[in-house]
């Protein structure tokens, strides 16, 4: 379900966590559903932390619903145990 959804970047910039550089992205995923009248559509919107270079290398090759598509995904699918302790900047 999520697979056709799509992201976009609403804003982001480049923070420092334990001394690593990422790139805080906020974002908004679109339902594919949402133009279909009288259909239930759940679009969501939130923010991710990915790495600086791998942000710039998704934005040269145009990747950048997908590289949100993907932590999306993957922050969906971890277990509550596998969670990081701040979960806030996951």
């Amino acid at each position: 379900m999520m697979n056709e959804y799509t992201f976009e970047e609403t804003s982001s910039r480049t923070v420092e966590v334990n001394g690593e550089r990422l790139r805080r992205i906020d974002y908004n995923g679109i339902d594919p559903n949402r133009t279909e009248p009288e259909v239930d559509y759940c679009n969501i919107s939130g923010r991710v932390f990915v790495d600086e270079m791998a942000f710039f290398q998704a934005a040269i090759e145009g990747n950048i619903s997908d590289l949100i598509k993907d932590k999306v995904i993957e922050r969906l699918n971890e277990r509550p145990e596998e969670q990081p302790e701040n979960a806030e900047l996951a």
